[in-house]
């Protein structure tokens, strides 16, 4: 049986069954793909892209393990937590006809859903980004830790800021994360436990590869350039306000001196790698290392002086 007389180029003369085979060989893109690490505007960014993509468009899952470190309580969650959650690769799967997959995922999480060339994410400077993990989870409200019990890693903040820099525990979400969300599952990404001094340089540049291969990666520092290239990206204008954001003092900073030493350096070691990552980013957004480094320091120094928490909070 002939179709219409169709050859191979779409003309006369293409049987049936040669052009059902053409079309299965046609690619059909992916969702896009959103890698938001905590704490740099993933959220802001996220209403962005919903609201260009469209109600519904958002697939139904925010995270993945990837946060949860050795925490395998998944099922003992409310359901409607449970639900935010994919805990299996089938279940990340299973939002591969979305338009839009993003949260905290692993890079290989969405990489089940779509190509390396439909993912975007942001980055932002690492101690900044952590100084605000930090400020969000301490401001949790008693029933906003009761909505996420058994898990209790935000707990973790009610401790001073050098017991929770140093707490093995929650490492998965406090120590270079995302290193760990471009890396993981990794045997050198222990799930309840500081990664290795001896591996960071060999991370950092394995981040950098994988880095490379998505379709942006957006410096939060640059603001409004940020978002216009994320809209570049995906051919459109996306707009964005203020969400999920860490609390900020008002006002001078009663507290304006520099971090204690203990603190300075566990935040060093807590972040070595993701700073490694994100100045060699930066420094392609702004042309020269070291403006990168000045820029990220002086990002730093603002965000200490607005933390929320006070001199006795550091240790």
């Amino acid at each position: 049986m002939k179709m219409g007389g169709f050859r191979d180029g779409g003309g006369p003369g293409m049987t049936l069954r040669r052009w059902a085979a053409k079309l299965r060989r046609v690619r059909v893109p992916g969702p896009w793909g959103y890698l938001h690490v905590p704490k740099a505007a993933g959220t802001a960014l996220t209403s962005g892209l919903v609201r260009h993509f469209g109600e519904g468009s958002l697939g139904s899952a925010r995270f993945d393990r990837s946060l949860f470190g050795a925490f395998d309580g998944f099922d003992d969650l409310a359901p409607e937590v449970r639900a935010t959650i994919a805990v299996s690769a089938d279940e990340v799967r299973a939002m591969s006809s979305a338009r839009l997959v993003a949260g905290h995922f692993y890079l290989s999480s969405l990489e089940l859903v779509t190509s390396a060339d439909r993912i975007l994410t942001a980055l932002r400077e690492p101690r900044c980004r952590l100084l605000s993990q930090y400020d969000y989870w301490r401001q949790q409200t008693p029933d906003e830790l009761r909505h996420w019990q058994p898990y209790d890693f935000p707990e973790s903040a009610r401790a001073p800021l050098a017991a929770f820099l140093a707490n093995r525990k929650i490492a998965a979400s406090s120590d270079n994360v995302l290193c760990r969300m471009l890396l993981g599952p990794d045997r050198r990404l222990p799930l309840d436990d500081f990664i290795s001094p001896d591996e960071h340089e060999e991370l950092a540049l394995a981040a950098i590869a994988r880095l490379q291969s998505l379709k942006l990666v957006a410096i939060v520092e640059r603001g409004s350039e940020a978002t216009a290239d994320i809209g570049r990206a995906i051919g459109a204008r996306i707009q964005v306000g203020r969400e999920n954001v860490a609390p900020l003092a008002r006002g001078p900073s009663s507290r304006c001196q520099d971090p204690a030493p203990t603190v300075s350096s566990l935040l060093e070691a807590r972040t070595g790698v993701d700073a490694r990552i994100y100045l060699d980013f930066a420094a392609r957004a702004c042309g020269d290392h070291r403006d990168a480094q000045a820029a990220a320091d002086e990002a730093f120094r603002i965000r200490w002086a607005s933390a929320v928490w006070g001199p006795g909070a550091q240790s």
